[in-house]
């Protein structure tokens, strides 16, 4: 039987750079990760309370709080049963309110009440009831605990609980390593990575600052835009076989196609983005709820003389390079170029998401869908891109107010689907 593990534990490098962007701005919204679920069916309360409860027990990350051991921060498990309630439930008021108000209604809520993370468990729940009938769930977890892959993982594991205990069981699912676990291992490798990874970037990015092309004032998080597009099926499947005539992969499509909208807009030659690494590169943690994920920056020349299809072949050699070397935290990259933030490397992030999960059979007799609610940006630009269960992409161009207005960043969302939508392979 292995030993059981300790309930204290260091933090990874993701979880650090976190904890101290929470201390430097206390409640930031843009820390936290914020999502709504819309249920149809004959919806029990009590059953998803208990699922609640299922899903927590079995992660411990989303019931772990942080504190300082002789001068280093470290993450502390609550057993279970010493959780709070996550679930907020807020009875119907109005039945003819519509579902994408009232997700954004709980979702702003949930944003006005900060975690404090050295006494509360990172995660919550609000259910708002329409009828009987019609219910929206918004989850709220901090990005110490959680990152996009995790949302999969959470909304379906939710099901597999809710389902089970309709039943009246308790879930049966197997047992999946703790977030500690890949701490363990993070720390066991940082030396190799970093021995690896650090001559690539200082090679790559020592050219001093790339220059920047939009403002960088802060502004506060409310003072922000966002353009929603859907690329249907049918036009991702036209451009990711274009791609793969390329040999480009999916994200360097999508960066050659943002590249080319700042290039319309801005002008801006050369330019630098930042993606992110996903960091499940073993099997073992790929069900695992937690922060994996680590910021890299890619510096992209957009030329004006270049075509699309040359941009894309420039772009995917920079994008596949940048990947093989991403594993390294990207504090330590900024360390080793001795930059202060990562302003300093790129005012825009773009991120290709995993494929989503198809949650509309929530559970028999309960359809579910996803509501999308505003996102806060702490980067000046933020352009996303989800692959549905259809095929299809939905697109989300985020920016901040004082850096791109609102006419901008339309175009911009504009600029990036023309590219996508005239990407094609050669008959």
């Amino acid at each position: 039987m292995p030993e059981p593990r300790p309930l204290s534990a260091p933090l990874s490098h993701a979880q650090q750079r976190l904890l101290l962007a929470e201390l430097l701005a206390p409640g930031k919204p843009e820390n936290v990760i914020v999502i709504a679920i819309q249920f149809i069916g004959p919806f029990d309360v009590e059953i998803l309370r208990m699922a609640l409860a299922d899903v927590t027990a079995r992660h411990d990350i989303l019931r772990t709080v942080y504190g300082w051991e002789e001068g280093s921060p470290i993450q502390h498990v609550l057993n279970p049963e010493d959780c709070p309630d996550q679930l907020t439930v807020v009875p119907a008021t109005n039945p003819s309110t519509d579902v994408n108000r009232a997700a954004e209604r709980q979702a702003a809520q949930l944003r006005r009440e900060p975690f404090d993370l050295s006494a509360q468990p990172p995660f919550r729940a609000r259910l708002q009831e329409l009828d009987s009938n019609n219910h929206v769930l918004v989850l709220s977890v901090h990005h110490i605990a959680c990152d996009g892959r995790s949302v999969q993982i959470l909304t379906r594991e939710l099901g597999t609980a809710y389902a089970s205990r309709a039943r009246g069981l308790v879930p049966q699912w197997q047992p999946v390593p703790s977030y500690r676990d890949y701490v363990r291992w993070e720390l066991e490798h940082l030396n190799k990575w970093a021995a690896k990874d650090l001559p690539f970037w200082r090679n790559l990015l020592a050219a001093g600052p790339i220059p920047s092309f939009l403002p960088t004032n802060p502004a506060p998080a409310e003072a922000s835009g966002m353009q929603l597009v859907l690329l249907p099926a049918a036009v991702v499947d036209r451009f990711t076989k274009a791609g793969r005539a390329l040999r480009a992969l999916p994200l360097s499509l999508l960066m050659s196609g943002v590249t080319a909208a700042l290039r319309s807009q801005f002008g801006a030659a050369p330019a630098c983005l930042g993606t992110i690494f996903s960091g499940r590169t073993r099997r073992e943690f790929s069900s695992v709820v937690g922060c994996f994920v680590n910021p890299i920056a890619i510096p992209v020349y957009c030329s004006p003389q270049l075509s699309n299809e040359d941009l894309i072949k420039v772009v995917n050699r920079t994008v596949s390079s940048c990947l093989s070397h991403g594993r390294t935290p990207y504090d330590q990259v900024i360390h080793a170029l001795g930059r202060a933030t990562h302003r300093d490397l790129f005012q825009v992030l773009t991120v290709l998401h995993h494929p989503a999960r198809d949650i509309s059979k929530f559970t028999p007799g309960i359809s579910a869908r996803r509501v999308p609610v505003f996102s806060p940006t702490s980067s000046e630009l933020l352009v996303e891109a989800g692959p549905q269960p259809d095929g299809a992409w939905g697109l989300t161009v985020s920016w901040r107010a004082q850096a791109i207005n609102v006419s901008t960043g339309c175009q911009l969302a504009e600029e990036l689907t023309r590219f996508l939508y005239e990407l094609r392979t050669t008959e």
